[in-house]
């Protein structure tokens, strides 16, 4: 019947078009009846039709250079974004042509090879294995730009292997030293296999496969037992086993960091994401990937840390990034808030202590890796970190410091008005050029970071209620007097004196005998002579 009305068509010799057709008729049926009808049954309509259009093929290309079949459907598979199906597909497609081409090589004595003929479809059948095993471990998780097929992860610029590794480690743990740990476990793991090679076709690794796939339906709690469960072979699982070339951690770090920052901007009340993000930061080797590291912490800075500053200071009308329903309140809880300004101290010290040299450039990424073929998906560069790098530009070092002295101001002092007054640029800063402009600093301003100064140093002393003080440690007052290029001999000179103008002398009287040569002793004797007297006094 299929044949008569391919016939009365005009197209009945059109192979290639009709096995297409039969490719879109089987991606119709509901899955259970194309398994059922197509692929398992005994004596299915679908093969025999299919034998016949492959016979007809070989027959027809028997005095070419070579023996070509199935190629529509062959694309077809490729193509397909329907990993299940297509897998159905393809397998049928294989098995179809294994017995003909069998058939085919005994009659015509060797000259079709059964082993060439079907060897495409054997490696499509393990990419699609690849496929199917990334999609359903990473389920209900963007993979790429696009849906995954085969054809989709063969282009370079779709798809980061590296960036699905990074996913997977989060799905069970986002601590540093354990997800290092398991990277380290998986590379000498001796269950280790590559499912896009002959090795993964056998029965014990497709089971293997599987249970890696259904992992995707456990808890976030279940999932960590991988950590440490990882070697038993009932609870296998970590991604880092199948693809384990790809198991490049100077990679897989810079991932993690943008993946977990994302994470975090979806959900801001979890502080603890940003500090795991932080702490990944600083693992980012400065000596092999300063322009990777560089781009990663100042992409967290500019799209995660720096809009929330902006609206923090001056509300949330030219901040688009970031929902006011979403951090307004957050804004109001000062432990918040407090736990953010610390993480956010944190990234602009890693990026003050990133220096690139005269002539060295900021937006080059140099490859660290081999890129290796023999496997699939095959090891390349990772086009996502190159386009991150790619857009590096220098800060401006005056710029990067204001910012810096503003983040610690704040946890001083958050009188807005007094920041305005020592601050350079004020209603600039945090905005997304701001921290590439430079700063220019007047003496006026300078007065006016001494008064800051001074009365932060007053309010520190008469707040202290801790106990006995071994070391002159005046935390982010410390931070921001070195910031500002104050002599510190002052600083601690002025301390010391306003403990002892409030009365909190036990405080720092065995400090004073240690910290002698860090004070000026001339003014400490004059002016404390005055608190003598004051006291006498009184």
């Amino acid at each position: 019947m299929v044949n008569q009305i391919f016939d009365s068509l005009g197209i009945k010799t059109k192979y290639e078009y009709k096995l297409k057709c039969f490719g879109e008729w089987f991606f119709g049926l509901p899955i259970k009846k194309a398994t059922k009808n197509a692929v398992f049954a005994k004596f299915s309509p679908s093969v025999r039709w299919l034998k016949e259009v492959v016979s007809s093929q070989i027959d027809s290309s028997l005095d070419g250079p070579e023996i070509t079949t199935m190629d529509s459907l062959f694309d077809f598979c490729r193509a397909s974004e329907d990993l299940v199906r297509v897998f159905w597909l393809a397998t049928l497609c294989r098995e179809t042509l294994y017995e003909v081409a069998t058939d085919y090589e005994s009659k015509t004595y060797g000259k079709v090879d059964r082993s060439t003929v079907i060897s495409r479809w054997d490696i499509l059948l393990r990419q699609l294995r690849v496929c199917l095993l990334v999609s359903l471990r990473l389920h209900g998780r963007p993979l790429g730009a696009c849906p995954i097929s085969v054809k989709a992860v063969d282009r370079v610029d779709n798809f980061s292997v590296f960036e699905w590794l990074a996913r997977d480690e989060l799905a069970m743990s986002h601590k540093q030293s354990e997800i290092s740990t398991l990277e380290i476990a998986c590379q000498i793991s001796s269950r280790a296999f590559d499912p896009s090679k002959g090795e993964g076709d056998r029965k014990n690794r497709w089971k293997t496969v599987q249970r890696s796939c259904l992992t995707a339906a456990l808890g976030e709690s279940e999932r960590s037992e991988y950590l440490v469960d990882f070697d038993d072979d009932e609870r296998l699982g970590a991604l880092h086993l199948f693809l384990r070339p790809h198991n490049k951690p100077e990679l897989l770090v810079p991932h993690r960091v943008l993946l977990l920052a994302a994470e975090w901007g979806r959900d801001p009340i979890r502080i603890d994401v940003l500090e795991n993000a932080t702490i990944a930061m600083q693992e980012i080797s400065l000596d092999k990937h300063k322009s990777l590291a560089y781009a990663v912490i100042l992409d967290v800075w500019q799209s995660r840390i720096r809009p929330i500053y902006r609206a923090m200071l001056l509300g949330f009308d030219d901040v688009q990034e970031i929902s006011s329903e979403v951090i307004g309140p957050l804004l109001d809880d000062a432990v918040w808030v407090n736990d953010f300004s610390k993480l956010a101290s944190k990234v602009l010290e890693l990026l003050a202590g990133i220096k690139f040299d005269e002539g060295e450039k900021v937006d080059e990424l140099i490859p660290q890796i081999v890129e290796d073929d023999t496997t699939w998906p095959p090891v390349r560069n990772c086009f996502l970190l190159q386009r991150l790098v790619a857009r590096n530009r220098s800060l401006d070092k005056s710029s990067l410091e204001t910012h810096q002295t503003l983040v610690y101001a704040l946890r001083i002092n958050n009188d807005v008005q007094k920041l305005t007054e020592c601050i350079p640029s004020f209603y600039h800063l945090f905005l997304p050029e701001s921290i590439f402009n430079e700063m220019f600093y007047t003496e006026e301003i300078e007065e006016k970071q001494h008064e800051f100064m001074q009365d932060s140093i007053v309010s520190f002393a008469k707040a202290y209620h801790g106990p006995s003080m071994d070391t002159l440690n005046m935390g982010d007052i410390d931070t921001l007097a070195d910031l500002w290029d104050f002599d510190r001999v002052n600083v601690n000179t002025l301390f010391l004196l306003s403990m002892y103008e409030f009365g909190k002398d036990a405080a720092v009287d065995e400090l004073l005998t240690k910290s002698a040569s860090m004070i000026s002793v001339q003014h400490f004797v004059d002016e404390g002579l005055d608190i003598m007297c004051r006291r006498l006094n009184n």
